[in-house]
Formats: structure tokens, C-alpha cells, sequence
């Protein structure tokens, strides 16, 4: 579920509901005046003016006139690759959050007939997004949990410039200035330094009692939709994102190694954590993607031993080639190469 305002009223993306408009004018008394049912389950609302854009699990992009928030229009559609999951629009152009359709960039000119101009195979399902300035910011899961900064100066070309590791599947994105907020599940939220596009830094985290969802910065605070717990507000103002030096996160990831290194097949994976908490352990390609995931899930502090077979996924042997081992956890990550001969 998400939101948009605009004036005296809420667009909200009632799931199964289709498109809800509430008042707001008298805050202490918000009223349902207007909606409009979608043909799937809303999930993503973004607005430019008086059009509404609607991300939809099950058909795509919706694009509905709210001139009249009582009576709220539908004047396009568009059926995309994947499901849509979060939506950002500036003028004509229209960012899509896909699902396992990666990043979907549409041209609604012509409100009548949305079109697919550009689009991203992201690595990791994308489910949530925002846009700032030339960048869309991709908050991902499943098989790569990460953010992703892809530059859209060309939208018919979106390049992915950087990425970082999130310890858990990413849900919801947020930027203010140089930071990005990244709502992760299990993990609260992850602080990301955006300073330099193709090589985002993590640089802090804050925990939510339960799994964040979604994440909106105004002004000093940073605002989470954090599942079971509901609303969790945080201070921007916290140490570990302070205009001052920020100091080095203690490492979360001690003596990683794989052995042996070259491997014809079997390789043993070893690391210590200082602590315990959710541990994400990998194997991915040169182009970062993930090729087997070895551990994800709640480990003690101490050492671990993890065994890879040199197959992927989905079973297949892995070819030949230099591969990375990654060891991500809530207060670090580390990686080795590791390099596969047959």
C-alpha cells in the first residue's frame, strides 16, 4: 500500500480496493470521498499535477485523471513485463518498479496510450523506487538484496551505475541530499552515502522492532512503515549520518576466506561474526549478480563454515571464471574472489 497528497486529500493504492481519495481538509476527520477500482491489487501511487499514476501487481500501469477527486478518471493503461509494485513520475516520464520486469520507464504524453520507452533488468526483483534528479534509485530482493542507483539522463537507455549490498531483501527507498534510506526486512533501515552515483557506501543503519516496508524523509525525520510495529519515526539528526567525519562501521564480517582457491568444484567458505543477527552469504558473478545463495537467515556470533558445489541456483554448473564470495550482515560485509576451474 501506498500514498500520495496533494492539497486537501490522499491518493492512497488500496491494494484489492483499486485507487482511494480521502479528504483530509479537516485532519481529526478524514472522509472517503472518491475511487476508482482497478482491474488487479494497487500498490504504487505517484502524481504530477492532476494525474494520478497507479502501480499494479496484476496489470501494469494505470494512468487516471484526478482533476475531480471525487471523481477520479481512468484515461490510460499499459500492461508491462513483470508486476508492478511502486510508481515515480516527473512531467511525461513515469518509473516503474516492476517486480521481477526490473525497471520500466513509460511515456505518457498521451495519457490514452501509455508507452514503454526504456527499461533495466535489474538484479534482484526491483520492489520499490524513487527518482532524483537524473537517478532512480531501486530498492531490491530476492536472490540480489541491494539498492541500486541507474542513471536515466537517457530514459530510452537507463545504465546501472552502482550498487550496494543490503542485509536483508530492500522494500522502499527514500533520498534526502546525499543519502539514501533503504527499508529493509529485519534489518530497520539502511543509511547509504549517494555522493558518488557508481559507488554507493553504507555508512549506518537504524533498527525497527519488526520489518520495514516503506521509508519518507521530511524535514529532520525519517518516517517507516514498519509491519506489525506501524509507524516508526527516527531523527535524521543521528550520529551515524552527521555532517562530521563519519567513522568506519565496526566490521561485521571477520577473516573471510575460501578454500581452495582455485577450486575444480567444492569450496569451503569460512568467516567469524562479531555478533549475532541475520547473515546473508553468496556467491556472484563479475557483474555482481548472484550465481548461488549459500546462507541467509539468523546465525550466532562465532565462526561458520559454508560448502559451495560450483553449481548455480538453479542447478546448472557454473562455468569456468572468477567469481566473488559475499558475507553481509547488519553491521558489515566482506568479499573474496574465488576462482572456479573445470
Amino acid at each position: 500500500m501506498d500514498l500520495a497528497v496533494s492539497g486537501t486529500h490522499v491518493f492512497i493504492g488500496g491494494y484489492e480496493s483499486g485507487l482511494l481519495v480521502v479528504d483530509i481538509a479537516d485532519p481529526g476527520s478524514p472522509q472517503l470521498v472518491g475511487s476508482l477500482d482497478t482491474a488487479g491489487r494497487t500498490r504504487g501511487v505517484a502524481l504530477s499535477g492532476d494525474i494520478a499514476c497507479v502501480a499494479d501487481t496484476d496489470y501494469g500501469l494505470y494512468v487516471i485523471d484526478v482533476a475531480d477527486p471525487e471523481n477520479p478518471q481512468l484515461l490510460g493503461s499499459l500492461v508491462i513485463p513483470g508486476h508492478g509494485m511502486d510508481v515515480s513520475v516527473s512531467g511525461d516520464l513515469v518509473c516503474v518498479a516492476a517486480h521481477n520486469g526490473g525497471l520500466q520507464i513509460i511515456d505518457i504524453a498521451d495519457p490514452a496510450n501509455p508507452v514503454i520507452i526504456g527499461s533495466l533488468n535489474t538484479p534482484g526483483h526491483a520492489n520499490g523506487l524513487t527518482v532524483s534528479g537524473d537517478y532512480a534509485y531501486i530498492a531490491a530482493g530476492l536472490w540480489t538484496d541491494a539498492l541500486h542507483v541507474v542513471d536515466i539522463t537517457n530514459p530510452t537507455t537507463p545504465v546501472l551505475l552502482g550498487s550496494t549490498i543490503t542485509p536483508t531483501e530492500a522494500w522502499g527507498v527514500a533520498v534526502s541530499g546525499s543519502y539514501a534510506y533503504v527499508a529493509t526486512h529485519g534489518c530497520g533501515i539502511q543509511v547509504v552515502d549517494i555522493a558518488k552515483p557508481d559507488s554507493p557506501q553504507y555508512v549506518g543503519c537504524v533498527d525497527t522492532p519488526y520489518y520495514a516496508f516503506d521509508v519518507v524523509v521530511s524535514d529532520a525525520h525519517v518516517y517507516v512503515a514498519d509491519s506489525s510495529s506501524g509507524l516508526q519515526v527516527v531523527q535524521v539528526e543521528c550520529p551515524f549520518i552527521s555532517d562530521a567525519q563519519i567513522p568506519a562501521p565496526p566490521p561485521g564480517v571477520l577473516h573471510l576466506r575460501a578454500h581452495p582457491n582455485p577450486s575444480r568444484a567444492h569450496a569451503t567458505i569460512q568467516f567469524e561474526t562479531r555478533g549475532s543477527g541475520l547473515v546473508r552469504a553468496g556467491i556472484y558473478d563479475a557483474s555482481g549478480r548472484l550465481v548461488r545463495l549459500l546462507r541467509s537467515g539468523l546465525q550466532s556470533a562465532g565462526e561458520h563454515n559454508l560448502r559451495w558445489d560450483g553449481f548455480g541456483q538453479a542447478g546448472q554448473p557454473a562455468p569456468p571464471g572468477i567469481y566473488y564470495v559475499r558475507v553481509v550482515t547488519a553491521r558489515g560485509s566482506d568479499s573474496v574472489p574465488l576462482t572456479l576451474i573445470r
